[in-house]
């Protein structure tokens, strides 16, 4: 929107706007600025216009209605007063107050248009969001005579807004949290669409562009071919749930899950949605829990030491290897009372069984050792 240049009557008739002239029962012509109020009153938004000085001076009926102006107000008549040009800043939110009072400067300064976004309290004393656009009105010499304003309703779509970035704001922190990233991909075009948490994931600068074969480069060379077979059966409409790990060129290795479910999108063309989590911690605490059970296994093998314990209630015994080899089973045999009983000597058995029936009533470790 550039200058308003409109033709006018004379440049006295433009000036008076002292509001003697509001009434034209005299049966002179109204001026210039009786006529603009009447404009402005017309148009279903909130208008208004100020002095080539920046200082409001009028706001349409439905604006003051808002604004809860008494009827006598100077601004619902278009009547001049001496204030100064920024005292109007008392109806904008106070955080609103730097940024609104910047441009209206700015405007003063250059005598250009210019938009702000701020929030202005109503008559019952609550701020809503409005978008502002001020135009200078000229005359046909090119005198600024006036700033026309509208101010537009923008509550719902910024509260919109900002409840659309805050659940992006949950969303992101929830994905870093829990080490999950989600994305889409547009099987027929290759396009790919990841989350901030996927880009940390892999590891790729978020401007970068991402491609299949860019992918399955970072997948370590043993895991390609299952990551490939997934993403070929995803690419026909194929739903996908794999593991895979990456390896980076400093020999790091990241384990992911990958799931997802492809879907037609309007244009017929496949879109494959999933989400993406890296289980590196996971995969590595039970490669350190095999790893001691094994060392443990080592150690009960060469002491000839075996733990053994009792769940309550059912009581199913739960066994070592060595345990099994102690009573002469197979390692792998799962203990019950009465294969333990066939092992003990004749004399022990009643001993045993009242041993037995007492654990039954509580979750028990027993270690055992042959004494060799």
């Amino acid at each position: 929107m550039g200058d308003a240049r409109m033709a006018m009557p004379s440049q006295n008739d433009a000036d008076r706007t002292d509001g003697s002239n509001i009434d034209c029962a005299s049966g002179q012509e109204p001026s210039f600025a009786a006529q603009l109020r009447k404009t402005l009153n017309t148009i279903p938004a909130y208008t208004w216009y100020a002095l080539p000085s920046g200082v409001l001076t009028f706001v349409n009926e439905g604006y003051a209605d808002y604004l809860g102006l008494a009827k006598d107000n100077p601004l619902r008549l278009g009547v001049e007063v001496d204030v100064p040009w920024d005292s109007h800043i008392e109806l904008v939110h106070p955080d609103d107050h730097e940024e609104t009072l910047r441009v209206g400067a700015a405007c003063n300064r250059t005598g250009t248009a210019g938009q702000a976004t701020f929030r202005i309290r109503n008559s019952e004393g609550e701020y809503r969001w409005f978008l502002s656009r001020l135009e200078p009105l000229r005359a046909s010499d090119g005198t600024l005579l006036y700033w026309i304003g509208i101010n537009l309703d923008i509550d719902d779509r910024k509260r919109a807004e900002e409840a659309l970035r805050r659940n992006e704001h949950l969303q992101a922190e929830a994905q870093r949290l829990s080490h999950t990233g989600s994305f889409g991909w547009n099987v027929s075009s290759d396009e790919h669409f990841w989350s901030g948490e996927t880009f940390r994931i892999f590891e790729f600068d978020p401007s970068s562009k991402v491609s299949l074969p860019i992918i399955l480069e970072c997948v370590h060379p043993q895991d390609r071919p299952t990551a490939k077979t997934a993403l070929d059966a995803a690419a026909i409409g194929t739903g996908i749930d794999f593991e895979c790990r990456l390896q980076f060129p400093d020999r790091r290795i990241k384990y992911l899950h990958v799931v997802g479910k492809a879907e037609k999108n309007s244009t017929g063309s496949i879109e494959v949605i999933g989400a993406v989590m890296d289980i590196t911690a996971r995969k590595l605490t039970e490669v350190e829990l095999r790893r001691s059970k094994a060392h443990l296994t080592d150690a009960q093998t060469l002491s000839h030491t075996g733990s053994a314990g009792m769940q309550a209630g059912t009581k199913r015994i739960f066994s070592s290897e060595e345990t099994a080899r102690i009573y002469g089973y197979a390692p792998g045999t799962e203990l019950t009372p009465d294969l333990i009983l066939q092992r003990v000597h004749p004399d022990d058995v009643d001993l045993l069984k009242r041993f037995l029936s007492g654990l039954g009533r509580a979750e028990v470790t027993l270690t055992l050792s042959t004494g060799c």
